[in-house]
């Protein structure tokens, strides 16, 4: 059975002057994985 896995990460390494960290998504299916930017920028406190 092949089964989808979804993450989704905060990349504090990256964050912006606002300090703001970007939310990155990261699908695995088969052993492989394709990291997207979300797009979404976030407080990493929360």
């Amino acid at each position: 059975m092949n089964t989808i896995k979804i993450l989704f990460v905060l990349d504090k390494s990256k964050s912006n002057t606002k300090d703001l960290a970007p939310l990155r998504c990261r699908i695995t299916y088969l052993g492989k994985r394709k990291p997207f930017a979300t797009g979404i920028f976030i407080n990493p406190k929360h």
